[in-house]
């Protein structure tokens, strides 16, 4: 039994000492079985950074972004324009148009509205009143004129960059201080329907006087 049993530990330990001993025969051998683990830890870490960099947003990905931006705004411009301008034909083909107005409060105001191919100024309170028919061609296609600039102007795109500079020196104050022309040519015409009535009713008062006398 002894021996037996000494046979079997010698068994036991022949693997070991075989194992030994190849380590200490060609230790290159040995050196390979312990860089396997490593050689796998560094792929595991190579697997981990790749996808680390596949997450992250690149230069590309951030022109196609903004691609991609400029597309829509592009779009939604063209659209707008053609709505604008399927709505300009069809005030083209209504026979009456408003083209602008100015209030003067008190619920009164004076509206520029054409009829046809004649531009009348109302003025609009209690009551609509006929203030004058604008006759001359050149102010009757100004007016015309500058109610399509506006439209237009409506769906321009703005730039923010020179507002904000605009508004750095200063320039947006000047502006707001300038008048409308629009406004300027309704006061215009008001101070000459104005005059007009004054000299109507000094007309009528000095006939009155030389009725009387």
């Amino acid at each position: 039994m002894a021996l037996f049993a000494g046979n079997v530990s010698v068994a036991q330990a022949e693997p070991f000492d075989n194992n030994v001993k190849d380590c200490l025969e060609s230790p290159k051998k040995c050196g390979q079985e312990t860089e396997l683990p490593k050689t796998e830890k560094q792929g595991k870490q190579n697997q981990q950074i790749e996808t680390g960099t596949a997450v992250g947003v690149t230069i590309w990905d951030f022109l196609k972004m903004i691609g991609a931006l400029i597309f829509v705004l592009a779009l939604i411009y063209f659209i707008l324009r053609f709505v604008n301008q399927k709505s300009r034909s069809y005030q083209q083909t209504k026979l009456i148009q408003h083209l602008g107005g100015t209030p003067l409060g008190g619920n009164r105001s004076i509206q520029l509205v054409k009829v046809g191919e004649r531009v009348l100024i109302l003025g609009v309170g209690e009551n609509i009143q006929l203030l004058q028919e604008i006759d001359d061609e050149e102010e009757r296609s100004r007016f015309v004129d500058h109610y399509s600039n506006q439209m237009d102007q409506m769906l321009q795109p703005q730039d923010v960059m020179t507002k904000l500079i605009s508004k750095w020196k200063g320039q947006e104050t000047q502006k707001s201080e300038k008048k409308d022309p629009f406004k300027q040519v309704f006061e215009n015409k008001l101070s000459e329907i104005k005059q007009s009535r004054k000299q109507a009713i000094s007309k009528m008062n000095d006939r009155e006087k030389k009725q009387d006398e």
